[in-house]
């Protein structure tokens, strides 16, 4: 009797990863209302650079006249102060205007009667059983806490700004080492490969060597995305996330760097013939 083959099954990292995958896919779907079985990849020459303005008080002056947030909030504050904390106090001044006109047929000339009205009304609130005050109470409240609510978003706007500032400039410094720790993990990889063939290395340091390499690779596209993903969100905290961003952005995807959804492969979990697929290639430092 023939025996079996050993069945193959994916590992840990990859069910995880693959699980990943397809939730931000689904995400993807919410956010744009459109099925996806594939997006394009960033390009090897994305351009890592700190942002601009360089210092962090140019981002947070930036987002104090240009995030939507802030100018909502402070638009809150003014519409508050136009309601008036103690108007209800003080006297209203109304002009109207009345025509009455009425017909009885009895003939052209007396059957008929006009009455114009023309003149302005002063109200002055005494005593109204305390909505007069309840009203003024109110206003001044609802006041306050428009003011308190415009401070409580200024103060966490600004805070974003700067959280976010530094993680790009960390960003940019996390590419640098990831890329560096390639060209690290490939001289490692072939010193191992070398002692493996004059038999002072074996097997299982190669295979180590090479699962550097490749999680060095992964760790550099993560610091790349996250340099993408944290650089937009500043600009749209500091109000300056536009369409011409995004379009400048999406120049920098490439088709040749697609990521695929392969649903029928992603849900098939432990096949005998499950396939990791090839053995990326380690991009150029």
């Amino acid at each position: 009797m023939k025996p079996r083959p050993p069945t193959i099954r994916p590992r840990p990292a990859l069910i995880s990863a693959r699980s990943d995958l397809q939730v931000s896919f689904e995400a993807l779907e919410r956010l744009t209302g459109k099925q996806y079985d594939s997006i394009d990849g960033l390009a090897d020459d994305l351009p890592i650079a700190s942002p601009k303005p360089a210092t962090r008080d140019d981002w947070v002056n930036l987002a104090m006249t240009s995030s939507p947030s802030i100018r909502y909030a402070e638009a809150g504050v003014d519409v508050a102060k136009r309601r008036g904390h103690r108007a209800g106090h003080l006297p209203t001044l109304n002009a109207y205007a009345d025509y009455a006109y009425s017909d009885n047929d009895i003939d052209a000339l007396r059957g008929h009667n006009e009455n114009v009205e023309v003149g302005v009304q002063a109200n002055l609130p005494i005593y109204s059983g305390g909505s007069t005050s309840a009203s003024v109470r109110q206003n001044t409240y609802s006041l306050e806490s428009t003011q308190y609510d415009f401070e409580d978003q200024r103060r966490y706007t600004t805070q974003q700004v700067r959280s976010l500032f530094t993680q790009v400039v960390n960003d940019v410094e996390s590419v640098d080492a990831q890329r560096e720790a390639i060209v690290s993990s490939r001289s490692a990889l072939e010193a191992t490969r070398a002692g493996y063939e004059v038999g002072t290395r074996n097997i299982v340091d190669v295979l180590n060597a090479e699962q550097s390499l490749y999680e060095s690779i992964s760790n550099y596209a993560d610091a790349r995305y996250t340099y993408v993903t944290d650089l937009l969100q500043l600009r749209q905290q500091a109000g300056v996330l536009s369409l011409d961003v995004i379009r400048g952005t999406n120049q920098w995807l490439r088709d040749s760097k697609r990521v695929s959804l392969d649903l029928a492969d992603t849900q098939r979990r432990g096949s005998p013939t499950d396939d990791i697929g090839a053995r990326p290639t380690p991009p150029t430092p």
